[in-house]
């Protein structure tokens, strides 16, 4: 696999744990799928090694500017590139046919599920029983609509290595958006 230095904290690591980025038009663009051409430089996906790539300007020299970088907001887009990637990892899971929702669902296959997900919204008896469960930041409508369904506050994963990708996408996410740290248990 190869390695790539984090432009925020500059520690090597494999590529595939890192986002990576490229500049378009004078924007920092998140290249989350590593499609899109052009000299390109990598971020942990934690907030303090992209808050101090943009604070030092490294990221600017790392992708060989021209002019000023647009970036402000370059957090939230990495945000919302890995909660699509996790919807779209869900709705993978979905049509696999590797997903249980609701309740009855979620009970009846528990010793089988990978990967058990609550609904933010979820009543107090659904995140109490299911305690030991990654909750979202995601609500039941948007849960349900991941998996072509209607509102579901639990989603459960029977395959393994599918749960292990939106696990890791789970802690990429709440690596960045900090705030919902503590929704990953």
């Amino acid at each position: 696999m190869p390695i790539r230095t984090c432009v925020g904290c500059r520690a090597e690591r494999e590529k595939a744990e890192l986002i990576r980025l490229v500049s378009h038009e004078g924007r920092v663009v998140v290249d989350y799928h590593a499609k899109l051409p052009g000299r390109a430089a990598y971020l942990c996906p934690k907030l303090a090694c992209i808050k101090e790539a943009m604070k030092r300007g490294r990221l600017a020299r790392a992708l060989k500017a021209e002019g000023p970088l647009e970036y402000g907001d370059l957090p939230e887009r990495i945000a919302e590139a890995i909660e699509a990637q996790l919807r779209a990892l869900l709705g993978l899971a979905a049509k696999a046919g590797k997903v249980v929702s609701g309740w009855n669902s979620v009970r009846a296959n528990e010793k089988r599920l990978a990967l058990v997900l609550v609904a933010a919204d979820a009543s107090e008896s659904v995140r109490e029983r299911f305690a030991g469960a990654s909750q979202l930041w995601l609500t039941k409508e948007e849960l349900g609509r991941a998996i072509g369904k209607p509102p579901r506050s639990l989603v459960g994963l029977l395959d393994g290595q599918l749960a292990g990708r939106i696990a890791r996408e789970l802690e990429r996410y709440h690596g960045v958006h900090a705030g919902d740290r503590d929704l990953l248990r």
